[in-house]
C-alpha cells in the first residue's frame, strides 16, 4: 500500500523510494489506451515493463544512472482531461473535500425519477427512497449486450445507462454542468440507510454522463450491512433501524466536462464484481435468500452524501 509505506515505513530510504502510478486501466489493460468502452487517447499508452525495470535499477541494483534520475513519487491520470499529473504524495494537494447531497421527493428510482445530486443540503424532511434488492435478479456490474457476455469487462469503464432504467437502482444526478469539475483523491459516501432484512448490501457508483447519454462508471464501493462496524464481528441489521454507513469508493482522478452530468447510482448488488448477498444472516451455504426492501434516507437530520476531493483553483 503506497500511502502506508510512504507515510509509516521506519526506514527513510524505503519511504523515499515508493512510487505510485495511477492510470485509467483495469486489471488486464495496463498501458493501453482503450479500456472497456472508452478510448482515453494516446496519453494513456504506458510502458509498464520499462517503468518497472527503471525502478528495479534504482532500488534493487542501485545503479548510479538510475539513481541520478529524479523519482516522481506520484503520477496520476485524470480521466476526462486524459492527461497525466504529478504529485509528491497521495492524495495530491490542491484539492478539498466537497459534499454532494442526495435529494429527491421519494422516487429516485431510475434515471427518470426525481433524484438529484445537489451541493445544497436538505433543510427539512424529505421522503426516503426505497428499492427492492433480489439476489436472484442482481444488478449486473457490466450491462450485457450481444457482444459482451455477463462475465466480461466487469472492472472496465462501460456504458452504465442500461442500469439506470432498472427500478432497483436509485439515481441521483446534477443538472448539466456549467463548467468543468475536477477531483482527485480518495472518494467516499456517507449514507443513512435501512432495510427490512437481517442483512443487505449498499453499492455506490460514481458516473460521468455525457450529453449523448453514455454513462461512464468512474468509481464504485460497497458496504455489507453485517460488516458495518467490523469485518471480524458481523452483526445482523435491525429491520427498519436507520444506520449511518461510510462507503469507500477508492482513489480516483477525473474531470467532468461542461455539459456533462455527475451521477450517483445506488443499488443492492453489482454482480459479479461483488458476490450476491442472500440478505440473510445465515450465509450463502444455506441456500436461503430474501428480497430486501432497502431505503436511503436524506433530510436535515440524515445527510446522505458523496464526498469528492475537488480542485480548489
Amino acid at each position: 500500500n503506497f500511502m502506508i509505506m510512504r507515510n509509516e515505513a521506519k526506514d527513510p530510504e524505503i519511504r523515499r523510494n515508493q512510487q505510485l502510478i495511477l492510470g485509467p486501466w483495469d486489471h488486464g489493460t495496463i498501458g493501453k489506451s482503450k479500456v472497456g468502452d472508452v478510448d482515453f487517447g494516446p496519453e494513456a499508452v504506458f510502458d509498464a515493463n520499462a517503468a518497472n525495470l527503471e525502478w528495479y535499477d534504482r532500488v534493487l541494483k542501485q545503479a548510479p544512472a538510475a539513481q541520478a534520475k529524479p523519482l516522481v513519487p506520484v503520477r496520476y491520470f485524470v480521466r476526462g482531461d486524459n492527461q497525466w499529473r504529478e504529485a509528491e504524495n497521495w492524495p495530491p494537494t490542491g484539492f478539498e473535500p466537497k459534499p454532494f447531497y442526495l435529494r429527491s421527493g421519494g422516487r429516485a428510482n431510475t434515471a427518470s425519477g426525481d433524484g438529484r445530486l445537489s451541493m445544497e443540503p436538505p433543510s427539512g424532511e424529505e421522503a426516503a427512497d426505497a428499492f427492492r434488492s433480489d439476489p436472484d435478479d442482481p444488478v449486473p456490474a457490466c450491462p450485457v449486450t450481444e457482444t459482451r457476455p455477463l462475465h466480461a469487462a466487469i472492472w472496465a469503464p462501460v456504458d452504465q445507462s442500461p442500469l439506470a432504467g432498472r427500478d432497483d437502482v436509485l439515481v441521483y444526478q446534477t443538472e448539466d454542468l456549467a463548467k468543468p469539475l475536477t477531483f482527485a483523491g480518495n472518494l467516499s459516501a456517507k449514507l443513512h440507510v435501512s432495510a427490512d432484512t437481517a442483512d443487505a448490501d449498499w453499492v455506490v457508483r460514481l458516473v460521468d454522463v455525457r450529453p449523448d447519454g453514455f454513462a461512464q462508471n468512474l468509481a464504485v464501493g460497497i458496504q455489507r450491512g453485517r460488516y458495518r462496524d467490523s469485518l471480524l464481528d458481523p452483526k445482523p441489521l435491525e429491520p427498519g433501524k436507520i444506520y449511518e454507513m461510510e462507503i469507500d469508493l477508492g482513489p480516483c482522478a477525473a474531470t467532468i466536462a461542461a455539459g456533462h452530468r455527475l451521477r450517483v447510482d445506488i443499488s443492492g448488488g453489482y454482480f459479479p464484481l461483488f458476490d450476491r448477498n442472500p440478505n440473510t444472516i445465515e450465509g450463502v451455504d444455506t441456500g436461503k435468500t430474501a428480497v430486501a426492501t432497502e431505503k436511503v434516507h436524506h433530510s436535515a437530520v440524515h445527510l446522505s452524501r458523496i464526498i469528492l476531493p475537488c480542485e480548489t483553483r
